[in-house]
């Protein structure tokens, strides 16, 4: 599988976005489109870079552990960075595999991960691995998925049974952490990208009772209900067309805070407009996290990466409380 990028010096910015990114195959689970809305002269809140890596890194996914640290997978070093909030970057895991997403369970972490790398693709493939890795770096257990293609979103059904999407096609697949076993739990040809060197199926959520999917490869998101036996019941719902995304998060009140792999994180309303939430420090944004009190937003940027810039990859926090009110008082 070949995964060059069409256009790598395409300028990626928001203020640049209108129609630069047409037919564009990014490199990593990143996401194209074109966007209509106008530019904020002044950052909507102010934001604080947490955490710095040289350029040239890919940071991924990210997850807030039980204990409050922010939890994120670094795809270029092999491992898992640690950010504690009152200490700073702590140890971080090492994998000895691409790191491509996380999520937290009581315990431990679920990770999904590639042996190969997607930046130098073999005829092999990219050796899918899901690691169960205990939260002082122990390793307990891994499961290879060799019959899945190109693993990327993860989202976990049960503290037994994670689901993750394979990007190159469309399949969601649901992997029982206890016996190792894996299927397909759904698929949908629309998920899988036109372009074979593309990405398509990507960030994963479960939430109000549905598993939501983000298409990079049309820049849209869709929904599946869950049954009451777990398995997925109804059609594929389209519920928005966004000027692009990666990974994404829903908030409580409906709104949608997504990494659309631009210099900005987006937040669709509950009316379906689409505004900049976070426009600074998150150059080729590819993730975002709220704390459960949906009072603060993290997220994380590449520096453009893959996609033509040479930027430091930084892990952001941004107070949502400040812009909630600078809305309502208009300061």
């Amino acid at each position: 599988m070949s995964f060059d990028v069409i256009s790598a010096r395409c300028v990626t910015g928001w203020r640049r976005a209108a129609g630069c990114m047409t037919g564009i195959a990014l490199l990593i689970a990143c996401s194209g489109g074109a966007s209509e809305a106008e530019t904020p002269t002044e950052p909507i809140a102010k934001s604080e870079v947490l955490a710095r890596f040289a350029p040239g890194t890919f940071l991924e996914n990210l997850e807030i552990a039980p204990n409050g640290d922010v939890v994120f997978t670094n795809y270029t070093a092999k491992r898992l960075e640690i950010w504690r909030p009152g200490g700073g970057l702590q140890t971080p895991i090492d994998l000895g595999a691409h790191a491509m997403n996380v999520v937290a369970r009581d315990s431990e972490f679920v990770v999904l991960a590639h042996r190969g790398s997607m930046a130098a693709p073999t005829a092999d493939g990219l050796g899918n691995v899901v690691m169960i890795v205990a939260y002082d770096g122990e390793i307990r257990e891994t499961i290879d998925l060799p019959q899945a293609a190109a693993l990327n979103g993860m989202a976990l059904l049960s503290q037994t049974v994670a689901l993750l999407g394979d990007s190159a096609t469309g399949r969601v697949w649901q992997v029982n952490l206890e016996s190792d076993l894996a299927s397909v739990w759904f698929e949908d040809p629309s998920l899988a990208p036109e372009d074979p060197a593309g990405f398509g199926l990507n960030g994963l959520q479960i939430h109000d009772g549905a598993l939501y999917l983000a298409n990079s490869a049309d820049a849209s998101l869709s929904r599946i209900d869950i049954g009451a036996d777990s398995a997925p019941s109804g059609d594929l719902e389209r519920v928005a067309s966004l000027p692009g995304i990666d990974d994404f998060k829903y908030a409580a009140d409906g709104r949608l805070f997504f990494a659309p792999h631009t210099d900005v994180v987006l937040v669709r309303a509950r009316d379906g407009s689409v505004e900049p939430v976070l426009d600074e420090h998150v150059d080729g944004a590819t993730a975002v996290e709220l704390t459960p009190d949906g009072t603060t937003l993290y997220a994380l940027g590449t520096g453009g990466v893959f996609i033509g810039g040479t930027g430091e990859a930084t892990l952001v926090r941004l107070p949502l409380t400040a812009i909630e009110t600078d809305k309502e008082t208009g300061q």
